[in-house]
């Protein structure tokens, strides 16, 4: 059995979830399971045959530890994947005291998780970099941008041919909570763009705001050019579908670069900032500031460079999708499987 313990809720987003349930459908629910502080109301369907055990513990360290070490003896898991940033030191210590011969794998972004006891890495975002790791760590680690887990899903919906002469639609999403609510405060910007595409806006199963975004769009003069998608099962054919995507600069953005749709990332909260200033610096999509510290003429500038650049859109998405090819669930499945036996 192996085990991921994930963030999952409005306040730390879905991405930590969406990534780990597709290397965990690679393995099939009689060997991965999920530990979460609260299991939420709202579950993709793709996850209901999972087992998930419930910490209920405010992520705080010592009792989260003991209670993630309850279910590890409990279903005798080989392995644990820790995807969180809420975790501090000591819980990885704890549990590697208390449980020798637990294989400890964590999902590190940023770096942030090079000096904890861990066994190995699982690193695969925007951002990873295998020089930050000591040859020990690293030879036992999945690191590499083609490690990328995209759900499954999404994996039909790839387009090899693309027109990028005009944007005839857009889309907007802001992930799969936006605990920041993005998806109703980007409406005024949007309202200032003379010439908007029909635009569709995507909210998914964690928001929170969906009736005030709902009653804004009634009442927007942009109305006959707004489309609003809730919780939408369609949401890899729309994102396909679409020719240009403002979107929040979390793991939606692999999935994004996986279909090859052009895309202008929006760092959201302050973690995503990194990975919108590598999508820019990989010239795989444009870079909005943080929320912050953005501007009007800021969105309004990059966003008119976007609709009105058709050769650099498809320069963008060709350099997005030649780094996402899809297959980074099944290869990460089988490097955990292997160190689960």
């Amino acid at each position: 059995m192996i085990l991921f313990r994930i963030d999952f809720a409005v306040s730390t987003g879905m991405g930590h979830f969406v990534r780990c349930l597709s290397i965990a459908l690679q393995l099939g629910p009689e060997k991965a399971a999920f530990i979460v502080e609260r299991k939420p109301a709202q579950m993709i369907p793709e996850a209901k045959p999972f087992q998930f055990f419930e910490t209920l513990s405010n992520n705080a360290a010592d009792t989260d530890a003991q209670m993630t070490g309850e279910f590890i003896r409990s279903t005798d898991a080989k392995l644990l994947v820790v995807d969180s940033y809420q975790m501090a030191p000591n819980y990885y210590q704890r549990l590697k005291d208390s449980h020798p011969n637990l294989a400890l794998f964590a999902v590190d972004d940023f770096g942030e998780k090079k000096n904890l006891p861990l066994d190995g890495v699982l690193s695969f975002g925007w951002c990873t970099d295998p020089s930050r790791y000591a040859s020990q760590v690293l030879k036992n680690s999945a690191v590499g941008i083609e490690y990328s887990p995209i759900r499954n899903d999404f994996l039909s919906f790839r387009r090899e041919q693309r027109n990028y002469d005009q944007v005839n639609r857009m889309l907007v999403t802001m992930g799969g909570s936006d605990p920041k609510h993005w998806g109703l405060k980007i409406l005024p910007f949007l309202e200032r763009v003379s010439n908007l595409p029909p635009t569709t806006i995507v909210t998914g199963p964690l928001f929170e705001k969906q009736k005030e975004l709902e009653e804004a769009i009634a009442h927007s003069p942009l109305k006959p050019r707004l489309n609003l998608e809730s919780r939408s099962p369609q949401i890899a054919k729309l994102m396909s579908e679409a020719d240009l995507i403002l979107v929040a600069s979390g793991t939606t953005c692999t999935e994004v670069a996986f279909l090859g749709t052009p895309m202008i990332a929006f760092p959201t909260v302050d973690n995503q900032e990194p990975i919108a200033i590598s999508i820019e610096r990989l010239r795989c999509g444009w870079a909005l500031p943080p929320a912050h510290r953005l501007e009007e003429t800021d969105f309004l500038r990059t966003l008119n460079e976007a609709l009105q650049s058709p050769k650099i859109r498809e320069e963008f998405a060709i350099n997005a999708k030649n780094l996402v090819d899809g297959k980074g669930a099944r290869r990460l499945g089988a490097f955990l499987s292997i160190r689960s036996q």
